[in-house]
């Protein structure tokens, strides 16, 4: 957070969340990202300059919120989804129903801004349908799919997946040792095992260049281990690892919330032979251990489609920009224009 007025937006920021009843607001409309809950969004919030929310509320009551922060972009006044993308795994503004999406966008029209952008939500959402209802056509871009896994999914779609891990481990072990599988649910006792995946899952990424700033950065690093250490002490996280002997071959660490939980981190030891592939083993344990214990709804994000895919079938996901004022109307529209150009263009250069 820059700026002598940082911590004062960060409490007001705080206050106004707390005030919605921010994580019953969650629960209420089904969203299960424990990186979204109120502690840690804030650790998510502390770097952003005009951290800002608008809710949505109804005899009183709060029924929708969406935290934001405003941003300038081309010389237009932006509010968009509050956090780095990578903290998050479903970002969407929580709504009670179809009315309190209209109330939270009219919220939204009174905040200083041009243009409210709306990060990664559902192609069908009913944000997108309020949006259409209010008069304004948001502009979408379509991003990288989610993906989220249900019981069904590890019976019937992984199971191609689930027989391949099975032959990767046999030849493992046909050449090294036995492989043990470890589930850890204590968050003191994981600790010696947590730094060694912390550690293991930080030198795959340092030597790329398009890190992601969670993962490579020294503010994000922080930001991620004080998240998981809050999410932990709450009995939230879940650690599996794979052993050959004393050495860590591979994990995976998820977060749970509710009845759903999120894939949060996986990683195996690119620098052992044989090794490759059996991050998917850990992983698969960990999702079973998870079904087991009774989750129905495991979010593995976005990006790494090819793996994922694997598991289950891709959630499409759009971010929404939505104008506020005319002058951010006007970019809209331009916005909308230029994407229909371009998609006339690409349809002409893919004629025979």
């Amino acid at each position: 957070m820059t700026g002598a007025d940082g911590p004062r937006r960060l409490i007001d920021l705080r206050v106004a969340l707390e005030d919605a009843g921010w994580d019953a607001l969650l629960d209420s409309a089904g969203n299960d990202d424990p990186f979204r809950r109120l502690d840690v969004l804030m650790l998510m919030a502390s770097r952003e300059e005009h951290p800002l929310v608008a809710v949505a509320r109804r005899d009183g009551q709060a029924v929708g919120a969406a935290p934001l922060a405003l941003t300038s972009r081309r010389g237009l006044r932006v509010v968009r989804t509050l956090g780095p993308a990578a903290g998050w795994f479903d970002a969407e503004p929580p709504v009670l129903d179809d009315d309190a999406a209209v109330r939270l966008l009219q919220a939204c029209r009174a905040l200083p801004a041009d243009i409210l952008r709306l990060r990664e939500i559902r192609a069908d959402s009913p944000l997108l349908a309020a949006m259409r209802r209010l008069g304004a056509e948001p502009r979408l871009e379509t991003e990288y799919p989610t993906y989220r896994v249900t019981p069904e999914d590890l019976r019937v779609t992984a199971r191609k997946r689930r027989a391949e891990c099975r032959r990767l481990v046999r030849v493992f072990e046909r050449d090294n040792q036995p492989l043990i599988v470890d589930i850890l649910h204590d968050w003191n006792a994981m600790q010696p095992a947590l730094a060694e995946c912390r550690q293991m899952h930080r030198d795959r990424w340092n030597s790329a260049p398009d890190a992601d700033d969670l993962v490579a950065s020294e503010w994000g690093r922080r930001v991620t281990d004080e998240s998981l250490d809050i999410l932990g002490r709450e009995g939230l996280v879940h650690l599996t690892t794979l052993r050959a002997q004393d050495d860590l071959v591979a994990f995976a660490l998820a977060v749970r919330s509710g009845d759903g939980a999120v894939g949060y981190r996986m990683a195996f030891d690119r620098n052992r032979p044989g090794v490759s592939g059996l991050g998917a083993a850990a992983f698969l344990a960990s999702l079973d251990a998870l079904v087991a214990e009774g989750v129905t709804s495991i979010d593995l994000g976005s990006g790494g489609d090819g793996f994922k895919k694997s598991f289950t079938a891709p959630v499409p996901v759009v971010t929404a920009q939505w104008p506020l004022s005319w002058r951010g109307a006007a970019y809209v529209r331009a916005g909308r224009w230029v994407d229909r150009w371009h998609a006339r263009a690409q349809r002409r250069g893919a004629a025979p």
